[in-house]
């Protein structure tokens, strides 16, 4: 996925459909429109399994070897080399929203109820819920909480400010 150029390759087993060369922005496989969504998998039939590796799995579901390949940031897992200039669709890949206003990229864990807000939200949630007997302070927990669900969920970043309230 090229958003820079709007521009979607599909490739299998390491070769681009169309001759496509992402790095050089040839041969892409369609032109994708900007603010749009775009829900990515299909399976061609009942009896077949269809991966999409955005860089969480090069083994495929565990149907191939791993490759091992990252992007040049060292972020991702995939079967084949990345493309120059290309990244792992990973939130610590996004840089920070250029908007003032709402911040989608920021969850909010609410701890009067329990109830967590925002998309990365329930994954802060477990991830904490699963350090409280932990010798781990709270702020510990927080930031480690939020580190794994900055790993998980593509709308969360790693970016977290703790503020303390003193007693």
């Amino acid at each position: 996925v090229d958003l820079d150029n709007n521009k979607l390759y599909w490739g299998v087993n390491g070769t681009f459909f169309n001759s496509g060369d992402p790095a050089s922005g040839t041969g892409e496989s369609t032109t994708i429109q900007a603010d749009t969504e775009y829900v990515f998998g299909t399976s061609p039939s009942s009896s077949e399994d269809y991966f999409v590796n955005f860089g969480q799995d090069s083994t495929f579901g565990g149907s191939t070897t791993a490759g091992n390949n990252t992007d040049a940031n060292g972020v991702g897992n995939f079967k084949y080399t990345v493309p120059t200039g290309f990244q792992c669709l990973a939130s610590s890949s996004l840089t920070a929203p250029e908007f003032q206003g709402i911040d989608y990229f920021k969850p909010v864990l609410y701890t009067g109820n329990g109830t967590a807000i925002g998309s990365g939200g329930n994954f802060a949630l477990a991830a904490a819920r699963a350090m409280m007997d932990s010798d781990k302070s709270a702020e510990q927990v927080a930031r480690d909480a939020m580190a794994i669900a900055a790993d998980i969920c593509v709308y969360t970043n790693g970016r977290l400010t703790v503020e303390k309230i003193s007693s």
